[in-house]
């Protein structure tokens, strides 16, 4: 049996909302969606994606090639990438993405999904439902459904 060293309890706070993963049209050849796949959301700063939006959010898995190394398959709607580019570079705050459908052409081809923006800091997840819920009506154009904020309890057993 293996012997646990700590045991740390991590109380997050959680904002899920349904939108899309644009540019799937681009990054096709490496990635095919897996419905239930978590894929982490960060501040993409390549030269090229910053051309575009300098605030433009990367959608990652880990590369195939290195199990180090992660690699860009899609990025958030620009309507929402301001928002959640200055959410996820604060401390305690994370982003992840989770396909829930087949991919489908919009403005290129997308994938529709679940995202859960995570913080340890209530505060911040109720602003961010807050700013979401006020984005609805201004993206009538796009898809974006935002469930009520929650808890996410996390347990981490350090092995001796």
């Amino acid at each position: 049996m293996a012997r646990v060293q700590g045991i740390s309890f991590v109380q997050l706070y959680c904002c899920e909302f349904e939108s899309v993963a644009r540019g799937h049209h681009i990054y096709k050849r490496v990635w095919k969606p897996v419905v239930g796949e978590k894929l982490t959301c960060k501040h993409d700063t390549r030269e090229e994606a910053k051309l575009y939006d300098e605030f433009s959010v990367g959608i990652y898995r880990l590369s195939t090639s290195s199990s180090q190394s992660q690699e860009v398959v899609g990025h958030l709607p620009i309507e929402l990438s301001f928002l959640l580019c200055k959410f996820s570079s604060r401390d305690g705050c994370s982003l992840e993405f989770s396909p829930t459908g087949a991919r489908f052409l919009e403005d290129g081809l997308v994938v529709p999904g679940r995202y859960a923006a995570l913080s340890n800091d209530k505060k911040m997840v109720a602003i961010l439902h807050r700013e979401l819920q006020r984005k609805i009506e201004k993206v009538k154009h796009m898809k974006l459904e935002v469930m009520p904020p929650k808890t996410k309890n996390n347990v981490n057993f350090q092995p001796e």
